[in-house]
């Protein structure tokens, strides 16, 4: 799957391994005018390229199907990228361990299903400088 360029635009990474949910995301990002690359797992690592200037936020399934979870390819993108990246977890499984997990890395959490409101309102305020970042991933020097 060929990535779109970041450069010059806010661009929102969404992890997300349901391809219904990670196309109706992307519908409304695109809609608004974010540019989106779409992450399903791993190897989908291996052609993100992200603009060190870019404007990034990352929306994070927590439950993905195979080895990593969203939270850690999450980290795995902030590590490539060298730097921290507004970050949301999102969870159908709220009784699950979801919440927890988002707390223990210090990220916001959203139960699915999320409404276009809620995740267009924390876009803005990641955008603004507001959303949570995880605070332990050091930026690269």
């Amino acid at each position: 799957m060929a990535m779109p360029s970041t450069s010059g635009r806010r661009y929102v990474i969404v992890i997300e391994d349901h391809a219904l949910v990670r196309e109706s995301e992307r519908q409304l990002l695109e809609a608004v005018g974010y540019t989106v690359a779409e992450i399903t797992g791993p190897a989908d690592l291996l052609e993100l390229d992200l603009d060190p200037s870019a404007d990034v936020a990352i929306l994070a399934d927590f439950d993905l199907a195979g080895t990593m979870t969203g939270i850690e390819l999450a980290l795995a993108i902030m590590s490539i990228a060298g730097r921290k990246i507004p970050t949301l977890g999102l969870s159908g499984s709220v009784g699950h361990n979801a919440s927890m997990s988002a707390a223990a890395h210090h990220m916001p959490f959203m139960p699915k299903p999320a409404t276009d409101t809620a995740l267009l309102e924390w876009l803005d305020e990641a955008f603004a400088g507001a959303g949570s970042v995880h605070p332990d991933v050091p930026a690269r020097r």
